[in-house]
């Protein structure tokens, strides 16, 4: 495993890794393609290379860049980033979750944001992305679920209207 006292953080150079033990809280391991399949404790940052977890992830940052993030089991207070891929989680409850697509079965307590979210079941979470789709939501401990569409980036179309509303005014001048 990953630990304070055994190995410290880590700086991989290999383009894929795979650890059998447990990354403990407070520590950090960076490489590209990266698999455990142990609980994450601690913060794992892929530069460029896919993430995948089989156990749980608690507390810590999980972070793929252009990479995606799957996550097997639960994340609880965690923070699970992945701008320009998809992050796919089972479970998670109190947790930070942003990718470019995200599917997960059951929220408790979230924060999504995405391009693209497909959820199972929410409860109590906030969420936040142009394309929604959520099977079932319900409050938890009294606080509801709010959900934010947002509106995509229109401005290619402004530019295109103007365009040919200029070619029309040519159109008629001749």
């Amino acid at each position: 495993g990953v630990s304070a006292k055994t190995t410290g953080d880590l700086e991989l150079s290999a383009d894929e890794f795979i650890e059998h033990g447990e990354v403990e809280g407070g520590c950090t391991v960076k490489g590209k393609h990266m698999t455990f399949l142990s609980d994450v404790f601690g913060n794992v940052i892929s530069r460029g290379g896919n993430i995948f977890i089989a156990g749980n992830v608690a507390g810590g940052r999980i972070e793929s860049q252009g990479g995606n993030v799957t996550l097997g089991k639960g994340v609880s207070r965690a923070m699970v980033c992945a701008r320009d891929g998809a992050v796919t989680v089972h479970y998670c409850d109190l947790s930070t979750i942003i990718g470019k697509i995200v599917r997960i079965e059951r929220a408790v307590n979230c924060e999504i944001i995405a391009d693209e979210v497909i959820i199972d079941v929410i409860e109590g979470c906030l969420i936040a992305a142009e394309k929604i789709k959520i099977t079932s939501a319900d409050e938890c401990r009294g606080r509801e679920s709010l959900v934010t569409v947002l509106i995509p980036d229109l401005s290619g179309f402004a530019q295109h209207i103007a365009t040919l509303q200029r070619r029309i005014v040519e159109a008629q001048a001749n």
